[in-house]
């Protein structure tokens, strides 16, 4: 397998570069002092993103998007990680809705739903997580039964991102009637629902939300795969994870960035910080784990190009990436001293938001449960 970028790769990773860091660069600071963004201003940043490709990357283009391979996408991916992970994570859930109408076979859902999606006039969000159901999607709670030409969607998601902001959401559910899950499109428009925005650790610019469905009517043509909500929900949590993967390796990429300009700017006992051993051995173990990371994240889009259930592989990539990722930006804020506390420069965020990552689609202990059960064929949960 060989991981090396190809030309237009290269291309496509600096245009992304130089894109970024003129139009989503220079707002990074004032809006993750703000907090969670409102409906306008995501909307403003999704468009952006959208008009350069950001958001259709991997659809086809006969689905309005841009056909890039898994890992032309994921190139793309690190550099908008590398410069805001909060926005990065947006994007990520941002087309959920839009693969659910594709998957639904339905065209005139699909015309309604992903058209205006893919085209940066609605946004989008993925709603699996529960009060009481966070790694095991199996044991979902929220219902949905038949009234007339709608259903009746009971229940609470909560730590949803972009939930506050969608307009679509692509509901994980147990239909009445129905084996197993199954996924139903609520548009707030026409289906409303309350929110509320909840506070964490990092990623602070993104909204992340508990939304609450009281009777919420839902047309009948909104449901989508009914009965085979899981395996499309454990299929895209294989997408979901490679990409985490690869932003928790932007995260690293703007950590090492940092520390080896810091280290060859400030001076200490007479010489730069990059002359002291100590320096140099974190340096070292910072660009060996950020490497590591992105061949291991590489492989994972290679084995989802073949075409293949890549369970393992992705599993593996979000494990270690984000992992690593929490270690180089520790090892980064360190070799900053007190200055590394100071929101003035970015360790502080990236400590922040790779700590946050190792916890959404699928715990560090769930994604080593799955890499060992898919080696020993034996399963823990």
């Amino acid at each position: 397998m060989d991981f090396a970028l190809t030309e237009e790769q290269k291309i496509l990773r600096d245009n992304a570069r130089r894109f970024l860091e003129k139009e989503i660069t220079p707002h990074v600071q004032a809006e993750e002092s703000k907090g969670p963004m409102d409906r306008a201003m995501a909307g403003v940043f999704i468009k952006k993103l959208v008009d350069f490709g950001f958001v259709g990357g991997p659809f086809p283009a006969e689905r309005g998007g841009s056909g890039l391979d898994e890992q032309s996408y994921g190139v793309m991916t690190e550099e908008l990680w590398r410069v805001w992970p909060a926005l990065g994570v947006m994007v990520l859930v941002y087309p959920a809705p839009a693969s659910a109408a594709f998957a639904s076979g339905n065209e005139a859902l699909a015309r309604r739903i992903a058209a205006p999606i893919l085209k940066g006039e609605k946004i989008g969000c993925g709603a699996i997580t529960e009060p009481n159901v966070g790694s095991n999607p199996r044991e979902v709670q929220t219902t949905a039964v038949r009234n007339g030409d709608h259903y009746l969607v009971n229940g609470t998601k909560v730590w949803i991102t972009n939930g506050s902001v969608a307009d679509f959401v692509m509901c994980v559910c147990k239909v009445k009637g129905e084996p197993g899950l199954s996924q139903l499109i609520i548009e707030k428009e026409v289906s409303p629902f309350r929110t509320r925005e909840l506070d964490k650790l990092g990623l602070k610019a993104s909204p992340t939300s508990e939304l609450c469905f009281e009777n919420c009517r839902v047309p009948a043509e909104n449901l989508v795969v009914p009965g085979k909500g899981l395996k499309q929900t454990l299929q895209s949590f294989e997408r979901a994870r490679s990409m985490l993967a690869i932003g928790a390796v932007g995260i690293s990429q703007t950590c090492l960035e940092a520390a080896l300009t810091y280290a060859g700017e400030r001076q200490q006992w007479g010489k730069p910080l990059a002359g002291h051993q100590t320096i140099q051995h974190m340096i070292a173990e910072m660009d060996t784990l950020t490497d590591a990371a992105r061949f291991i994240a590489y492989r994972a889009f290679y084995a989802m190009d073949q075409g293949k259930r890549a369970t393992r592989e992705t599993s593996m990539a979000k494990y270690y990436c984000c992992e690593s990722a929490v270690k180089v930006a520790s090892l980064g804020l360190q070799i900053h001293g007190a200055y590394g506390l100071s929101k003035e420069f970015p360790l502080e965020r990236c400590f922040r938001d790779a700590r946050t990552l190792t916890i959404p689609d699928g715990t560090s202990e769930i994604q080593k449960l799955i890499v060992a059960r898919e080696r020993l064929g034996v399963s823990a949960f």
